[in-house]
């Protein structure tokens, strides 16, 4: 049972895909990007990444599966990543022509500039150990070690005095 926390005793964010599911975002569905919503698609989009923002905690995800189009983008933003050795990072909805706003901005900060364009642009997807080698995962680990090191970093998070992160 999830608890609703006061803001001040809310130590991280975390980012995990729900049990037994193939993905940890696969981001929107094909079908979904139509021109009446997209508008609407792309504000609520981005405005997770403001509302991150604006909590000012440390942001972690789990991945353990694909993290492919807006689910790559989430990744980028976390502050911790850990993830799996079968996770997949990939922008994909080029070949779709469909452009992913937040990845222009975010990925070349983390993994380079001619890197994150030759993804962006192709389309291509890396793997958890290209992922860590760039610099856009922190930890690559069996899956059986994914929740003991999530647990491990949320107890480092803890015993930190609450300092302002972003």
């Amino acid at each position: 049972m999830n608890e609703c926390l006061p803001l001040r005793d809310l130590a991280a964010i975390v980012f995990d895909a729900a049990p037994e599911t193939r993905a940890f975002s696969a981001g929107v569905a094909v079908e979904e990007h139509v021109p009446e919503t997209v508008y609407q698609m792309l504000d609520a989009f981005h405005s997770v990444f403001r509302l991150l923002a604006q909590l000012s905690r440390p942001v972690i995800a789990v991945v353990d599966g694909p993290a492919l189009g807006g689910g790559c983008e989430l990744v980028a933003a976390c502050d911790i990543v850990i993830a799996s050795e079968r996770a997949r990072f990939g922008q994909p909805e080029i070949k779709l022509g469909v452009f992913p706003p937040v990845a222009v901005i975010l990925l070349p900060r983390i993994i380079g500039e001619k890197r994150a364009r030759e993804l962006i642009m192709l389309g291509d997807m890396i793997d958890a150990t290209e992922a860590l080698r760039l610099g856009l995962v922190n930890y690559v680990l069996p899956g059986a070690e994914l929740e003991p090191k999530l647990q491990g970093v949320l107890g480092k998070v803890r015993d930190l005095p609450l300092p302002l992160w972003r």
